[in-house]
C-alpha cells in the first residue's frame, strides 16, 4: 500500500514538472464523453454570449469531459477536463482529434483571464477538488456550473445579481437541483478558503475554434514529504523483513 501510493506521488510529481515546463506544447485531444453524465444549467445572465449566440435564458450541459491525449509521447494520457469558454463549442467525434496547445497564458484566442479570475479559478480547485470529484454525476456538474460563475462573475454565487452588468447567473435545469446546490455549497467553500495551493492547473488552448479546458494534476510534495514517505517505505520494508525472519526461525 505505501508502495503505491509513493508510486503515485511521483508520477504526480513528474506530470506536474513536464506540464509547468511545456510553455505551448502542442496536443491531439479526442473527445471520450462525459465523465459521468451532465446536468442542465438554464444562464439567465452572463457576461459573455453563450455557445449558439442565442438569447437568454439559454440551456448548457454542465459535467467533466473524458478526453484522450492521442500526441505522440502523451503527455496527458487518458485525462478529465473542464470547460473554460461558453462561447466556443467542444470538438467530439469518435476517433477524431483536435489540435490545442497548453498555455501559460490563457486564452488567447477568446475570453481571457485576468490575474484576479486566474486566482478564482485556482481557488475553486483548492477548496473542493479531489481525485474522483467527476466519476459522479452531480458532483461533476456542480463543479462545472462552479467553474463558470467564478470564471466569469466574483460574487460566488450562481442566484445572486450583485452587478448592473458582468453578472454570471443561472438556475438549476430539469433534475439538476442536487447539482445546482453542489455548485453553491463549492463557491461558498471557495470564497472562504485562504489555504495554500493544492492542485495545479494546465490551461489547454484550442487551435481550431473549438471550446478551451482546463485540467489539474496534485501539488507535489516538497523535498521533505517524499523523504519521509521514502522512509517510511523503508521502515514498512524493514518490518516486513524482522517478520519474515522470525516466522523462518520458530
Amino acid at each position: 500500500m505505501i508502495r503505491s501510493r509513493f508510486l503515485s506521488v511521483i508520477g504526480a510529481a513528474g506530470l506536474c514538472v513536464a506540464a509547468g515546463s511545456a510553455g505551448a506544447t502542442p496536443l491531439n485531444l479526442e473527445y471520450l464523453g462525459p465523465q459521468s453524465g451532465y446536468r442542465t444549467l438554464q444562464i439567465v445572465e452572463s457576461p459573455v454570449d453563450p455557445i449558439g449566440g442565442g438569447a437568454l435564458p439559454d440551456n448548457v450541459l454542465a459535467g467533466a469531459f473524458d478526453m484522450l491525449d492521442t500526441t505522440p509521447g502523451s503527455l496527458l494520457g487518458n485525462f478529465v477536463a473542464w470547460c473554460l469558454d461558453l462561447t466556443s463549442w467542444l470538438g467530439t467525434g469518435s476517433g477524431i482529434t483536435y489540435p490545442y496547445e497548453t498555455t501559460d497564458t490563457p486564452f488567447s484566442n477568446s475570453y481571457g483571464l485576468d490575474a484576479s479570475e486566474m486566482a478564482r479559478v485556482q481557488g475553486l480547485f483548492d477548496a473542493n477538488y479531489f481525485e474522483g470529484l467527476a466519476d459522479d454525476r452531480n458532483r461533476s456538474a456542480g463543479f462545472q456550473m462552479a467553474l463558470w460563475e467564478v470564471l466569469y462573475d466574483d460574487d460566488y454565487s450562481l442566484t445572486n445579481n450583485t452587478a448592473a452588468n458582468d453578472d454570471f447567473r443561472g438556475v438549476a435545469g430539469y433534475g439538476a437541483g442536487s447539482a445546482f446546490a453542489l455548485a453553491e455549497s463549492y463557491l461558498t467553500a471557495a470564497a472562504a478558503y485562504d489555504d495554500g495551493r493544492q492542485w495545479n492547473l494546465l490551461f489547454l488552448e484550442s487551435q481550431s475554434g473549438k471550446q478551451n479546458l482546463v485540467t489539474v494534476s496534485a501539488v507535489p510534495l516538497p523535498a521533505a514529504g517524499l523523504l519521509l514517505l521514502t522512509g517510511l517505505a523503508g521502515l514498512a520494508f524493514a518490518g516486513r523483513r524482522r517478520k519474515a525472519a522470525v516466522a523462518a526461525s520458530v
